[in-house]
């Protein structure tokens, strides 16, 4: 039973990557297009586990949020990626005022949330265990679907 848990946790967390990915797409790109990961999304993808590992889930959501002020390709993957993560906690209910409707994808109610230290750390820790999981989908799909830049200026647009 364990087992299966874990695949289908497995193959939601490919889902939400393949979903933050989608959301770099321009606004007019057919809902049904694969996303072009070009250089810069792909670099930033990648380094996201290692981010994790270095700063943590607090400071590493910090910045996603921050950066995801903007209308290029990552700020569109970011603001995507902070809006899953903070689904993911309410759907999962990972923290114990995560049930209320309100909190639905909510970015600023989970920095709130990891800002006042009610967050235990075992609550921290799978937190932690989940998202780098994500990290880790979405550096794979980032390299599964990346597409050199042919402009030689590396820019992709992002």
């Amino acid at each position: 039973m364990a087992e299966n848990h874990v695949r289908r946790l497995d193959r939601g967390m490919a889902e939400k990557a393949l979903r933050v990915l989608r959301a770099s797409l321009d606004e007019n790109a057919p809902e049904d297009a694969e996303p072009r990961v070009g250089d810069t999304l792909r670099t930033r993808m990648r380094a996201l586990p290692q981010r994790l590992h270095g700063g943590g889930f607090a400071a590493t959501y910090a910045f996603l949020v921050a950066k995801s002020n903007g209308n290029d390709k990552v700020a569109r993957a970011y603001r995507q990626l902070s809006v899953v993560i903070a689904e993911h906690v309410r759907q999962e209910k990972l923290l114990p005022d995560s049930k209320g409707p309100e909190k639905h994808g909510d970015p600023a109610w989970l920095l709130r949330e990891l800002a006042t230290n009610r967050v235990t750390p075992s609550q921290y820790a799978r937190l932690s265990a989940e998202v780098l999981q994500l990290a880790t989908w979405l550096r794979r799909l980032a390299d599964a679907l990346y597409e050199p830049d042919t402009d030689g200026g590396g820019q992709d647009g992002e």
